[in-house]
């Protein structure tokens, strides 16, 4: 879980991209070590729960709307992002280790220490906290995120099963199959692809240039070999021939990616070219998370962004943009 979380903290805003490299090659490491095809899916499992709750984690914002206060909802959503997991995985680890001799065997306890902190939690908020849906940050954030964790689990057992270990294949393998799952995951599957490995390039005008060559799931592919790749050559046996076979894979690898990411850069031009007789205003009203959905609060708003879009050198505007949720309901 932890490495996973690592990577999402690869995604935009923060676009952290070293700890991509260090998520991705802790999970290459572990399903090297893996012997059996259950743990390769538990692997990938927990790895996506953690990717996908930290991606994800700004969907536990909704059930803490109605706190009051922005320090109050901030610390409350914080003790449930991350007071919480701990709690569970404190909880789960003290199960596994109680019942890890006994016939119920250790899945099982670490199972049951994981449910009783989330049934202590809905009490607790219940009880005691703010909010009528703050119970629900658990389903919201790390329910969802263990749910979409099952096209990571299922690319991580594809890698192990379909490849030796200790090979730069198996990289190769959890490039492609991770990237097919992006794809059934948003196609298929739930329709919600978000957060893609391919996000982290966003930052880079020059690297996300290059989606137009291969697409999103293409740009997955090649971003997940090339965090994976470090791990996989770190170790390996020194013999001539492997290691010339390993810096082959290795090197066409690298030299394909980078040429292509290189390329992308001498695409974007260096400075943005005016259109003629276009004069657009961008339109940010900046209302509170907590106001917007309120009924009482729809018209301020409304008279909020029409005041801004006719401030002061209107006359010579050709095009507004507003937001999309500029506006609590529907035009009619």
């Amino acid at each position: 879980m932890a490495a996973g979380a690592l990577c999402a903290l690869a995604q935009p805003p923060l676009y952290l991209l070293p700890l991509l490299f260090v998520g991705f090659g802790l999970l290459f490491r572990r399903l090297e070590a893996i012997g059996r095809p259950g743990p390769a899916l538990a692997a990938g499992w927990l790895f996506g729960i953690g990717y996908f709750s930290a991606g994800l984690y700004w969907l536990g914002l909704p059930v803490v709307i109605d706190v009051p206060g922005d320090l109050a909802r901030d610390l409350l959503l914080g003790a449930g992002l991350v007071g919480f997991p701990a709690a569970a995985v404190a909880a789960g680890a003290l199960g596994a280790r109680l019942t890890a001799r006994r016939r119920v065997g250790a899945a099982a306890g670490a199972a049951a220490g994981a449910v009783l902190v989330l049934a202590l939690w809905i009490a607790l908020a219940a009880a005691v906290l703010p909010g009528r849906f703050t119970w629900m940050i658990p389903f919201n954030v790390f329910g969802l995120g263990a749910v979409l964790a099952a096209t990571t689990a299922v690319a991580a057992g594809i890698a192990w099963r379909a490849t030796p270990p200790g090979g730069i294949r198996r990289v190769l393998a959890l490039a492609a199959a991770w990237a097919a799952l992006e794809w059934v995951r948003g196609a298929i599957l739930t329709g919600f692809p978000w957060i893609p490995a391919a996000t982290v390039w966003a930052g880079l005008p020059g690297a996300a240039q290059s989606l137009a060559w291969w697409g999103p799931f293409g740009l997955s592919l090649v971003t997940v070999a090339l965090a994976a790749l470090p791990a996989a050559l770190i170790g390996r046996p020194c013999s001539i021939v492997r290691s010339r076979r390993t810096l082959g894979w290795a090197g066409g690898v690298a030299a394909m990616s980078g040429a292509v990411l290189a390329a992308g850069f001498f695409t974007v031009p260096a400075t943005v070219e005016a259109v003629p007789g276009v004069r657009l205003r961008v339109v940010q009203g900046a209302v509170a998370q907590s106001l917007k959905w309120r009924p009482g609060a729809r018209r301020p708003i409304l008279l909020r962004y029409a005041a801004l879009t006719r401030s002061d050198g209107f006359d010579g505007i050709t095009h507004v943009v507003w937001p999309e949720t500029a506006l609590p309901y529907r035009l009619q």
